[in-house]
C-alpha cells in the first residue's frame, strides 16, 4: 500500500513570540507526530511538541500522522508510537541511526535517564534548535 508522504506547512513567523518578531518571513517546518489509534501517549505527546515550539517561538502546527499497520511503519521508518520529527529528524539523536522499525510503543529518555513514553519538552527544543541551524 503506498502512503502519500505528509505536507509541509509553511507559517508566517510575524504572529510568533520571539524569531521573526516584525518580519513577513515566511519558513517552512514540516513537523510530525507519528502515532498508532489507541496510544495513550498521542495526544500529551502533541502538547509536548506545541509546548516546546511556543518556548522556540517557532509556528504551532503539528501534522498528526496515523500509522496505521505494520506495513506503513516499514515505510515511514516508524520507531513506535509516538514518534516526533522535525523537518523529517527523529527530536531523540540516539535513535536515528535505528533502523528497525515496527508497530508498537515507544519510550524516551530524559535527563535523569528515566524511561517515559513522553519526550521530554527540552529534547523537542533542541531539535528544533538544531533544525534552524541546520
Amino acid at each position: 500500500m503506498q502512503h502519500s508522504p505528509p505536507e509541509v506547512f509553511q507559517c508566517a513567523m510575524s504572529h510568533s513570540p520571539g524569531v521573526g518578531i516584525g518580519t513577513r518571513e515566511r519558513i517552512k517546518v514540516k513537523v510530525e507526530v507519528l502515532y498508532f489509534k489507541g496510544c495513550p501517549n498521542h495526544e500529551p505527546a502533541v502538547e509536548q511538541v506545541r509546548k516546546a515550539l511556543r518556548n522556540e517561538g517557532l509556528p504551532i502546527l503539528v501534522n498528526e500522522v496515523e500509522i496505521t499497520d505494520p506495513a506503513m511503519a516499514q515505510e515511514v521508518g516508524f520507531l513506535g508510537s509516538p514518534s516526533i520529527r522535525i523537518d523529517g529528524i527523529d527530536v531523540e539523536p540516539g535513535a536515528r541511526e535505528i533502523n528497525t522499525f515496527g508497530f508498537g510503543c515507544r519510550t524516551y529518555s530524559d535527563d535523569a535517564g528515566r524511561r517515559s513514553g513522553l519526550p521530554p519538552v527540552g529534547l523537542i527544543q533542541r531539535a528544533a534548535r538544531e533544525s534552524r541551524s541546520a
